[in-house]
């Protein structure tokens, strides 16, 4: 029996073992949300592709992956400026103010896709004459892409506000929506690459409308110290953003220009079939993602606070060995059950001849968990931005040199292993200059 005296000295551990574990819980349960809403919003995309690739013709297909390569330009452009510094901007600086932030970041956004679309759609005019159905599908992404970018931007805000479970909300809205948009258009025999761009484009539309009521009924009854001016978050945004604007841009070439110029080319067919192959990177890529940006913020969180690099690298450590592992099952699952995959999934001869090279690609992956979860982290932490332009410079002139004349020896095999080169050089150039920074903190 326990005395009041040691009655009373046990009453505060006892309440903070119930702090700690209901902290613990919530953390998993929001990983949880993470990994459903990443998987749903990923497989969605992933079964579009699917679809599209069984439903439109060889060449058709080809059109769809290279205007959708570009559409990743602009939305690498996008998650330099916009997304990249937001896990860092909105709780180092905006963590009082986050439904005034909200506003800014959103009107920011709307300008910034919309002079995308204009770029899309001058792109658009230059296969007037040569290629009709590429400069109609260019023209359809112009008008719609904002309404995509704006949607995910909107998901990673939730994660940057630790409002995970808006994000997955805003997922199911999207699903529900696009499953309702392909069987319409299933029943009127009307799949093909304009209208996919079109129901995509509205269903994030509508998706974003929910997403951002669901933020500003939450926030509103936050207090606000202070309404952000527009050019404050622009200038925070481009402090830290700057240098991933140029590292995007050169980023898209080392990694996601090989299916549009083999596209633009001309070489339809060939650009078809590196984009079944990248489909099934797609839902492993947006699982990679769903583990940054739900962990980045909260190890930002207990670093503000702590200030200790040895937690980070530990934790960090830990997460790389179990997405590693992951990965080497997956990447054995492909290895034996490629073809398989290929013959039941996409039912095309033409296609089902690349899929030996599936195991190969998936080892991009692999260098990138390294290379992000591990190094990037706390380069990222430290706001050592620049020093993740180097690398990414260096692996784009890569690709524009040996990659090219890879792509052009050995057509889609050339780009498969350029593509993985690339991605290797990457992570060792990161390497180099995380142990720099971790010499430069010490």
């Amino acid at each position: 029996m326990i005395s009041k005296k040691n009655e009373g000295d046990f009453a505060p551990h006892t309440n903070n073992f119930v702090r700690s574990f209901k902290g613990i819980r919530s953390i998993f349960s929001k990983g949880i949300i993470s990994v459903f809403d990443q998987f749903i919003y990923s497989g969605t995309n992933f079964v579009i592709n699917l679809i599209l690739a069984r439903y439109l013709t060889i060449s058709n297909y080809g059109i769809f992956g290279t205007a959708y390569g570009t559409y990743l330009f602009m939305f690498g452009i996008n998650h330099a400026f916009i997304l990249e510094p937001l896990n860092i901007i909105a709780i180092k600086y905006y963590s009082n103010m986050r439904l005034k932030y909200l506003y800014s970041l959103i009107i920011i956004q709307v300008f910034i896709t919309f002079l995308f679309s204009f770029i899309l759609l001058l792109i658009s005019f230059l296969f007037i004459e040569t290629n009709n159905e590429m400069s109609i599908s260019l023209l359809y992404l112009a008008i719609f892409s904002p309404f995509m970018i704006i949607f995910y931007t909107l998901k990673r805000i939730c994660y940057s506000f630790f409002k995970q479970l808006y994000s997955f909300y805003g997922s199911l809205i999207y699903v529900f929506l696009l499953v309702l948009f392909f069987f319409y258009l299933n029943s009127y025999d009307t799949i093909n690459v304009q209208n996919s761009f079109v129901i995509m484009g509205v269903a994030s539309l509508i998706s974003s409308f929910f997403i951002f009521s669901f933020l500003k009924y939450i926030l509103k009854n936050e207090s606000q110290d202070r309404k952000p001016q527009i050019i404050d978050v622009i200038n925070h945004h481009w402090r830290l953003g700057k240098w991933l604007l140029f590292t995007a841009g050169i980023g898209w070439l080392s990694i996601n220009i090989y299916v549009p110029i083999i596209g633009y080319l001309g070489k339809l067919n060939t650009a078809a079939s590196l984009k079944t192959l990248e489909n099934f990177l797609l839902p492993l890529e947006q699982l990679l993602t769903a583990i940054s940006v739900f962990v980045i913020p909260y190890i930002i969180n207990s670093y503000s606070k702590i200030k200790s690099l040895k937690y980070v690298r530990t934790i960090t450590t830990k997460l790389v060995l179990a997405v590693l592992l992951f990965l080497v099952v997956i990447i054995l699952i492909f290895y034996f059950f490629s073809n398989d995959l290929f013959e039941i999934l996409y039912d095309n001869e033409v296609y089902e001849k690349s899929s030996f090279l599936l195991p190969f690609i998936c080892l991009i992956l692999i260098f990138r968990t390294i290379r992000d979860l591990k190094f990037g982290v706390i380069i990222r932490i430290l706001e050592k931005f620049k020093y993740l332009m180097v690398p990414t410079l260096f692996s784009s002139l890569f690709s524009l040199t040996i990659g090219l004349v890879l792509l052009w020896q050995y057509d889609m095999i050339g780009a498969v292993i350029a593509k993985i080169l690339t991605s290797f050089i990457t992570m060792i150039i990161l390497y180099k200059f995380y142990l720099k920074v971790r010499m430069e903190s010490a």
